[in-house]
């Protein structure tokens, strides 16, 4: 109607505008207006992106080829996700637009091999971001946009893969996994440092046999320090302390605050402070609040430093000079957090891998690999880079003295006990659940009149993926539960006793 179109024409006029001016002018005209919009734009700051983002949809009016306003669009549009609250919607209107801008262009213009490659590399960095705050679908878009972006971009892959099983999504798995790990092969194959399309992490959690482990856990450390500067190859040239003189030991690590390396490492901390003849020093490598386990660890050591600002160089330096460690223990391996770089300028004379990453890390700085002859038999050490170290009994430390709230009842925590005669429970990330082992849990489920299964809840998509599975086995929705959150641990602690 009249009113619409007015109204249109005022939300849009300048959009009108520029296609109305485009229309008479030539293709070299309209590209170089286009380009000099773009230079615009990507001069502005952060203050006035709603204009550079305006800019850039003009350039694209005039010039639909222009890669580079695409490029600049769509990054811009997605750094906007970073800094909004929103729900994980894979179909929220900043992401659409970010993607249409991408797709338009890659089907109107022929890319060249290295944009495909820096385009996939941007989106893949964006989701690996976005995975980390718990929006596995919008990283999935963008996983998904990259592929179609470059069919044939091999890390790619290995990010599809990785947020399909966070999202319980196993549909294709098996092929789909079959055609990753013949690319991960053909990538090792290469030799050297190699940042391989499937993580270390990943590798650990999947069915791949230990030496290719091996071999992948070596490529990324081989990475790690490739890209340190090594004017002093060998910093830990240190003695070892007198008989007089406390050792000094540190540990490194990311997870020193509210996560299950804290809560099993506050034994081994407190049960140091007996020992005066040992110097404890704890290298924080995480940015943000260590919160009230991280406080309490500190209250053990004899030094708490935060590490994260400093460069890798500057890092194994203060590990040597200032602090003058005899023993570094690293909590991280190849999980989040890691400063794998910065250990392998040797800044202690002795480096040990320990608990908080259970598999080799392919590093030949690490020397040893703490753990006990159950977890580690002797005959798996072909697996390892690093010599086995065994604690008698196990490795596992616990902590004996947390407090446990009193049992709550099965109201409280959604159960119908009335009508269950028996409560499986499992409270493992998703990741660790595999369709192997889910199927036998209900299996287990149906061989078991009246029983359920209690899970963690976790993102909705990942509940309804794993009741849409149950069901396919035969397994009624009511027989599982999900279980909420409970930041206090006492708490989360005390409802186990109900299953």
């Amino acid at each position: 109607c009249g009113k619409c179109w007015v109204t249109c024409m005022r939300r849009c006029r300048s959009h009108i505008l520029v296609l109305v001016f485009a229309s008479l002018m030539g293709p070299a005209t309209m590209a170089r207006d286009a380009n000099h919009l773009l230079q615009e734009a990507n001069a502005l700051g952060m203050d006035r992106e709603e204009l550079k983002i305006s800019l850039l949809k003009e350039a694209l009016l005039l010039d639909p080829s222009n890669v580079e306003a695409a490029k600049s669009l769509s990054f811009t549009r997605i750094s906007q996700l970073f800094r909004i609250r929103s729900a994980d919607d894979p179909q929220h209107p900043i992401l659409t637009e970010a993607e249409a801008a991408l797709d338009d262009v890659s089907k109107r213009t022929r890319m060249s091999q290295n944009t495909r490659n820096m385009i996939c590399n941007m989106l893949i960095n964006y989701g690996h971001n976005l995975e980390g705050r718990d929006r596995p679908l919008m990283a999935l878009q963008l996983y998904l946009l990259a592929a179609r972006i470059d069919p044939a971009h091999e890390n790619t892959m290995g990010s599809l893969y990785k947020v399909r099983e966070w999202l319980c999504v196993w549909e294709g798995r098996e092929e789909e996994f079959s055609r990753l790990m013949n690319v991960v092969q053909r990538q090792l194959q290469q030799g050297g440092a190699a940042q391989t399309s499937l993580q270390p992490l990943t590798a650990v959690s999947q069915d791949v046999d230990p030496l290719t482990q091996l071999s992948i856990a070596k490529a990324w450390s081989l990475l790690y320090s490739s890209g340190v500067h090594r004017e002093n190859p060998f910093l830990g040239a240190m003695k070892p302390p007198s008989a007089k003189k406390a050792l000094s030991v540190g540990y490194i690590s990311g997870d020193l605050r509210g996560h299950a390396v804290s809560h099993q490492m506050l034994m081994v901390f407190r049960q140091h402070m007996v020992n005066k003849r040992i110097r404890v020093v704890v290298l924080n490598t995480f940015a943000g609040n260590v919160g009230v386990h991280g406080q309490e660890i500190k209250s053990y050591v004899n030094k708490w430093v935060d590490v994260n600002p400093m460069r890798d160089e500057q890092l194994a330096a203060t590990i040597t000079n200032t602090l003058k460690i005899h023993i570094l223990v690293d909590l991280s391996g190849h999980t989040g957090g890691t400063r794998l770089s910065a250990l392998s300028l040797r800044p202690t004379p002795v480096i040990i891998s320990f608990l908080g990453y259970g598999s080799t890390t392919g590093a030949s700085f690490v020397d040893y690999f703490l753990s006990d002859h159950k977890a580690s038999p002797p005959e798996m050490s072909y697996a390892h880079s690093e010599t086995f170290a065994y604690l008698p009994v196990t490795y596992y430390p616990f902590n004996t003295r947390q407090a446990i709230d009193s049992t709550p009842s099965y109201e409280d925590v959604g159960i119908a006990r009335g009508q269950t005669s028996f409560i499986f429970a499992c409270f493992n990330r998703n990741l660790k659940i595999k369709p192997d082992v889910f199927e036998v849990w209900m299996k287990v489920l149906k061989a078991v009149p009246r029983s359920v299964l209690w899970l963690r809840r976790f993102h909705i998509r990942v509940q309804e993926n794993l009741l849409r599975h149950a069901e396919r086995l035969g397994v009624s929705n009511a027989s599982i539960i999900f279980a909420g959150r409970i930041p206090d641990r006492s708490k989360h602690l005390a409802r186990h006793r109900l299953a």
